[in-house]
């Protein structure tokens, strides 16, 4: 059973359409970030797919965020660093 059915007494299948859309489309813009900057780590990308639920679309355009994301090249800790500096908020 899931978190989601446990809490709420509904299957995922009752979420609303829209909302899965809206789902679906913040976890692929931000693997897509995560591709375009070459965030190979999995636990890095799920852990940008869900500060994009958490935030929607004004976190991932934050300017920290494209920053962090621009020297995870450098310095892989720094994507992972502002990501769960930011979910203590």
């Amino acid at each position: 059973m899931s978190c989601w059915t446990r809490c709420t007494g509904k299957p995922l299948a009752f979420l609303a359409t829209t909302e899965q859309a809206q789902t679906h489309r913040l976890v692929a813009w931000a693997f897509a970030l995560a591709k375009q900057h070459q965030v190979e780590a999995m636990p890095d990308m799920l852990l940008l797919a869900s500060y994009a639920l958490a935030t929607g679309d004004s976190g991932l355009q934050a300017p920290e965020l494209q920053q962090s994301l621009s020297e995870s090249h450098r310095c892989p800790e720094a994507l992972r660093a502002y990501l769960l500096a930011e979910a203590r908020y």
